[in-house]
């Protein structure tokens, strides 16, 4: 039962690091258009905390992951609450909120598809739900990124 809290903790972390970027950066940010988003973002990642906290109540155990899961987790965006915290300090533009956003969402992506490998086949449908909705968030991010600067070519 370890490896099964330990890997879904991890998942449940970097959703709740997630949430704290995103939230920050709407809080933060000058631009209507990115506030709006990043908060829709923080809203999703917690549902994601949400189903991941259900799984913890799941009857079922984990194979021995792989050194290859722990160092994806270990080098990820969100991989601890202070470079979380970092990340929303030096995103100071809505470009780079944006960025770090996009790389994050990557990194999750990669993680979740990674996680579902090893959890039991009864779970995957849950997994796959939350790679889905991290792939719009990706799209999100670049819809987002392509109307800032179009609005910028047409200011300058």
């Amino acid at each position: 039962m370890e490896n099964k809290i330990s890997l879904l903790d991890i998942a449940l972390g970097v959703e709740r690091r997630g949430v704290a970027f995103y939230d920050t950066v709407a809080r933060s940010t000058d631009n209507p258009d990115t506030a709006h988003a990043f908060k829709h973002l923080a809203d999703m990642e917690r549902d994601h905390v949400q189903l991941f906290e259900k799984m913890l109540t799941e009857p079922f155990e984990l194979p021995e992951y792989s050194d290859y899961l722990k160092n994806l987790v270990e080098n990820s965006v969100f991989s601890s609450d202070k470079i979380s915290s970092q990340f929303a300090l030096d995103a100071d533009t809505p470009e780079k909120a944006i960025e770090l956003g996009v790389i994050a969402e990557k990194d999750s992506i990669l993680l979740y598809y990674e996680l579902r490998d090893v959890l039991p086949a009864a779970s995957h449908w849950q997994i796959e739900r939350i790679i889905g909705e991290e792939k719009r968030h990706l799209n999100e991010l670049a819809d987002l990124k392509k109307k800032i600067e179009g609005e910028r070519q047409e200011d300058g």
